[in-house]
Order: structure tokens, then sequence, then C-alpha cells
């Protein structure tokens, strides 16, 4: 990635240069520009030292513009990860799910390889709670997260400023989820279910319409597997994957709610503020036919996890 000339910078010039690949990161490829005499209006610039800018991006490779006469000048080409870093961004944080199954370690893995191959400084944070990643992004201290589509879909309808950045196909996120249970289902009177975690919370609700007997009991999931074994619950919803070796003599049974909730809670979405600029540059990083391959690789056991 090339980079950026200091003194340059330090020039009227250089900060309007700022201020446009700013502007710029809310484009995609194709889009039409506005006319440079708005733009230079916006930005408080002069005209020629807003052409200069656009020069600069353009030498750099960090866009291409063509102009089309009459009808205006268009985003022809648009390297989102170099706009970034002209933009004056540096790190691009993101948050998953702790990575306890080979299914997480794989898209884990998946997502460390795409941000590799954007040359950008990244970090990703593993943290519990589809409700509590995306009230992180909302406030801004995350890009971006990783949860099912279940839960981004409840939360984009709570809020709106959300938007889906990127789908992943069924069984990316977890295999299944299943009810866990100590005892036969028809004995049955209490279900844990951890707040923070939408999926829970909504497969659960699911649940409780085939079975109204049931007490919902909210709990901490970190303790949920311990307090089942020990009796304080009857019955968890569960990801499939983190049960096979974590309990021993329990029932596992499917679950008897909507078809499509169950589905798409075990598929990935990634989430971000939808008119953030990061927006565009996870659409151009995130690919789900490579990320998709790669956890694969990983579930096969042709690819150690790195994340």
């Amino acid at each position: 990635m090339a980079t950026i000339n200091t003194e340059d910078f330090l020039s009227q010039t250089g900060r309007i240069t700022v201020a446009l690949a700013r502007l710029l990161l809310h484009y995609s490829r194709g889009d039409k520009l506005p006319r440079m005499v708005d733009v230079a209006r916006k930005l408080k610039a002069g005209n020629g030292t807003l052409q200069e800018a656009f020069n600069y991006l353009t030498r750099t490779g960090a866009i291409r513009v063509e102009s089309h006469g009459a009808q205006g000048s268009f985003l022809a080409e648009i390297d989102y990860p170099l706009l970034w870093h002209y933009a004056g961004n540096e790190w691009v944080v993101g948050s998953m799910p702790l990575p306890y199954t080979l299914r997480y370690e794989g898209l884990a893995t998946a997502l460390h390889a795409q941000m590799e191959l954007s040359e950008l400084p990244f970090n990703m944070t593993y943290q519990r709670g589809s409700v509590s990643r995306g009230e992180m992004v909302r406030k801004g201290h995350y890009h971006y997260a990783v949860m099912s589509l279940l839960a981004a879909e409840a939360l984009i309808k709570q809020h709106p400023e959300l938007a889906i950045v990127t789908r992943l196909p069924a069984s990316t996120y977890v295999s299944e989820h299943v009810l866990v249970s100590r005892l036969p289902i028809a004995e049955i009177r209490s279900i844990g279910v951890d707040t923070t975690s939408l999926d829970e919370t909504l497969l659960t609700e699911e649940e409780c319409r085939f079975h109204p007997e049931w007490e919902i009991v909210p709990i901490n999931s970190t303790l949920v597997l311990d307090l089942l074994q020990e009796g304080d619950l009857d019955a968890i919803i569960w990801n499939r994957d983190g049960v096979q070796t974590a309990l021993q003599s329990v029932h596992i049974l499917p679950l008897q709610g909507a078809a499509y909730k169950r589905e798409i809670a075990a598929q990935t979405a990634i989430i971000a503020l939808k008119d953030a600029p990061v927006r565009n540059l996870l659409l151009s990083i995130f690919s789900p036919e490579r990320i998709t391959a790669i956890q694969h690789e990983v579930l096969e056991r042709q690819r150690l996890p790195r994340y």
C-alpha cells in the first residue's frame, strides 16, 4: 500500500485530500459524482485545490474517474482500503462470538484472512451476546459485528441505523440450535435463556408457544451448562456444535418453532452502521464465497485455525 507523504498532507491540498477521501468512501463504483463546484463548496475549498486533491487520489490509484461529457463524471474504479487510508483512518475493529467451536474458529480464520488481504491494520474482539456486539457497533466502538442473520434482522428492526454488510449461507454460524434437556420433554418446567443473545431469546420464545407451561429463567450464558447439570434449570436452547462434548446424559431434541427462524439462526451476518463510510470498505473486503470456503477448509481439517 502506498504511504502518505507527510509534507504533502500538512498543506491545504493535503487537508482537502483527506476530506475528499472521506466523502468518496460513501460512493460506489459507477456512481455519478457531484459537480466540482458543489464538492468545493461542501469542503470549503477552492476549485484548484480540489482538482489537486482529485489528481492526488487518481495518481495513487485510490480512484479512477471517467468523464461522460454533458452527463457528468462517474466513479469508474475505487480502491476502498487505499481510500480509507488516505481518509486518515487506521484500525478496523470488529467483534464476533467467542470461538469455542471449530465452526467459529473457521469463521474467525476466514475473517482474519480477508482483513489481512486488505493490508489495513485490524483487530477482532470476541464478545458473547449479539445484543452487546450490536450495541458496540451502534455506539461506534466497533466498525462491524458478526452474529446470526436472525439476530441481525431483529436488531435492524429495532435500530434502523444498522445494516447488513454481508450474509453467509446456511450452517456458517452454527450447524443448528437444539433443545438440551436433563429431563424428558414432558417433564420440563423451566428453560434458561441468556437475554444478551437474541438467538436464544427469540428461539426460546418460539418454543414456548408450544409449551406455555415452561417458565423462562434469565441466566448468564457462561454458567448455563453448569446450571443445567446441577439441576437449577430443566432445559436450554444451545448451539449443537457446543453441546456434543460438553454434557453427558442429556436429551438433545429438535426445535419445534418456525423453520424460517431456525434456518436464519444458523446463517452468519455481518452488520455495520448503515451510513458509516466503513460500510463500503467492508463490502469490498468480505467476500461471502471466500469466507465460506476458508471456513470449510478449517472444518475439514485442511487448514489450521489462525485468528
